[in-house]
């Protein structure tokens, strides 16, 4: 802490406190000396009643000298500031208001949400400001929008649109809020101030560690109560994931109960003129998963939500999907390995309910085009499209090239198997290789139990890839070979299968066999089923443009998306080296919203809430944001770390005190 003194000029007041001590020396000095006849009985009551004056005359001068004191650092006015601070009439500020206005922030706490409070203890903040400094306010969505394009000194301004501000149902992109504000205070001459009031969602806030320089000064202001109680629909997902006309569908409902009690409540799911009702318990901080059963005739699309009873947090009580329900599945078979690309083109082509169709990587948005991937002899190049494919649920069989890096499986898992990157060598072992089923085996070859259809584990093998799974990577074996090497791999953490199954007539014989194409159609329906920790399919988030790759013939005028409350959004066409797509601006609002042309609607897209904003809990420790971050009970706290503590009312209280006890003492001594 440092003392900093508005009035320098006035410092040599101090000096005033010499006074009373020389009026005291001046009161001592020796009086004329007069001769009496008889002073003896005015000597001896002198002696008495030393002992009692010289203590309290010392009393009344330590008293007197502190009250001048007292009085002088009043009147110099010294103000009590942090260490670091940059202080004094002439030095400008500039002042950066994050408020937050992301979904957690609608939670109703009495009277008001806490959006509502966070504007009036940013307009707190803002209240200080002096002619001269500038400020800017950011409102915290997906992405953040600042008021204006730079700090400006119009507060003014900005104070109403504190009290015009609305409620978002984005998530909170907290990162580049931060950058925003840093960037606008880059070059800003004087104080730097950083202020942000926000619930601090755990969830979204502890990606935001560190992004704040130490040289900004930083205020945190946490608004709402702790931890705030919630039930939310967080996912909806089905199996199978692109269920085929007359197939039935289940849908599945995660149910979380963001609270320390438990929590029970009606969730009722929608779909066309169908309404079902479950009753579902779910206990304190967990989550429950509701089941219901679905079926369409037809080819075509089936919307479907899900609703739960109201609660303090309206936003995450509605939950949207559209499932597409198509006749025959699109199989896009990418080609590196063509002798095996070619055995499964020809099977599926031997399949009603397969539409196969070869394909490169060339940047085109594979989750619109295929309803299954199926990559043979792919090293692990250009894997963003196929990660993105699988994020959306996309089932994907890989077959890899010799020499293909396990670094490309972990990115595709999105797992770190802590292992070095070798690659997946090719061996051709002395013996004849033979499979046997694996621990998954009859969940994807059921049919094949008893032996009546055939069998999947005949054929021999000359050659592998030789690589280790580890035991973390939560990996199932389907079928392997006798020495326990895997020959089929799924995985849990995204819709992915390993196939170790060479085709090439020099290595096996397994294509020419009369079971290849019915375990071929097994392996790729049991793929549809969708793994309980993906995403949910082919749904948004508010706040994000809805997307679709469409053929190239189709004009974007006579595009149109339509929310299911009524509202229409024009699209805009986008072109690509190998495709094109169409988009919309960003839509706010969850839903189902209806793609048509010449309004005829052909496709759905689910924008649903997100769910990293349903977890009301706060972190722990927002200040670690920045180093030396302040937080703030209150918005007018502000000010005091702007302009420190104002010292003089303390010193003008203890005065007023030093008065009276002089007073009290003197008193007492005149009673003597």
């Amino acid at each position: 802490m440092n003392i900093w003194f508005p009035q320098p000029l006035l410092i040599s007041l101090v000096a005033l406190v010499g006074v009373p001590i020389l009026i005291h020396l001046y009161a001592r000095a020796r009086p004329p000396v007069f001769h009496f006849s008889s002073v003896e009985f005015l000597q001896r009551i002198l002696r008495q009643t030393r002992r009692i004056r010289r203590p309290q005359d010392l009393l009344l001068l330590i008293l007197r000298s502190l009250l001048f004191l007292l009085l002088i650092l009043m009147f110099l006015q010294p103000v009590l500031q942090h260490a670091g601070a940059e202080s004094g009439l002439g030095v400008q500020r500039t002042v950066i208001v994050i408020v937050d206005a992301s979904a957690s922030m609608a939670y109703l706490e009495g009277a008001q949400s806490r959006f509502t409070a966070a504007c009036a203890e940013a307009a707190e903040v803002l209240q200080g400001m002096r002619s001269g400094d500038r400020s800017n306010l950011i409102w915290l969505r997906s992405p953040p929008v600042p008021v204006f394009s730079e700090p400006g000194v119009n507060v003014t301004y900005l104070r109403d649109e504190l009290r015009k501000g609305q409620i978002t149902k984005e998530p909170a992109d907290w990162r580049s809020a931060l950058r925003m504000a840093v960037e606008m205070l880059r070059d800003q001459e004087g104080r730097r101030e950083l202020c942000l009031v926000s619930d601090f969602q755990a969830s979204n806030w502890e990606e935001a560690q560190d992004e704040i320089p130490s040289d900004i000064v930083t205020m945190i202001v946490p608004v709402g109560e702790e931890p705030g109680e919630n039930v939310a629909l967080t996912r909806l997902f089905w199996t199978p994931t692109v269920p085929l006309a007359s197939e039935p569908v289940t849908l599945f409902c995660d149910v979380e109960n963001f609270s320390d009690v438990p929590q029970e409540k009606s969730i009722v799911l929608r779909a066309g003129s169908r309404r079902e009702e479950r009753r579902v318990l779910i206990p304190a901080w967990e989550k429950a998963t509701v089941a219901f059963s679905l079926a369409s005739d037809a080819p075509g699309w089936m919307p479907v939500s899900v609703h739960s009873e109201a609660d303090s947090f309206p936003f995450d009580n509605d939950r949207y999907a559209a499932i597409h329900v198509v006749g025959r599945l699109r199989i896009g078979i990418y080609p590196g390995e063509p002798e095996t690309a070619g055995y499964w083109e020809r099977a599926l082509q031997a399949i009603d309910w397969a539409q196969p169709e070869l394909f490169q990587l060339d940047g085109a948005l594979l989750s619109d085009r295929y309803d299954l991937l199926m990559l043979s002899g792919w090293n692990g190049e250009k894997p963003d499209e196929v990660l993105a494919a699988l994020r959306r649920d996309i089932p994907t069989i890989w077959y890899p090239a010799a020499g293909t890096p396990l670094k490309a499986a972990e990115f595709l898992l999105g797992q770190d198997w802590g292992m070095d990157a070798g690659g997946m060598t090719w061996e051709q072992p002395r013996k004849t290789l033979h499979l046997e089923a694996g621990e998954g085996f009859e969940e994807v070859f059921g049919i094949f139990r008893g032996g009546n259809a055939g069998d999947p584990t005949r054929g021999t093998f000359l050659g592998r890839l030789a690589f280790e799974i580890p035991s973390d990577a939560e990996a199932v074996s389907v079928l392997q070979y006798t020495d326990g090497q895997p020959a089929l791999a799924r995985f849990a953490a995204r819709p992915l299968t390993l196939w170790n199954l060479p085709l090439q007539s020099t290595f096996s014989d397994w294509a020419g066999r009369i079971e290849f194409l019915p375990i071929l159609g097994e392996l790729l329906l049991s793929s549809r089923v969708s793994q309980s920790g993906s995403a949910s399919v082919r749904s948004t988030v508010p706040g994000a443009s809805l997307k679709r790759s469409l053929p190239g013939t189709l004009l974007a005028e006579d595009l149109v998306v339509e929310s299911d409350q009524g509202g229409r959004h024009s699209v805009a066409r986008r072109e690509a080296e190998h495709e094109t797509w169409f988009a919309t601006e960003p839509v706010s609002e969850p839903g189902l919203y209806t793609w048509k042309n010449n309004d005829e609607p052909f496709a759905f897209t689910a924008v649903n809430f997100p769910p990293v904003e349903s977890d009301l809990r706060r972190a722990p420790n927002p200040e670690q944001a920045a180093k030396d971050a302040k937080v703030l009970r209150q918005g007018r706290h502000a000010e005091v770390v702007r302009e420190g503590i104002k010292m003089w009312p303390w010193f003008l209280v203890a005065a007023l005190g030093v008065v009276l006890i002089e007073g009290a003492v003197a008193w007492w001594g005149g009673r003597g």
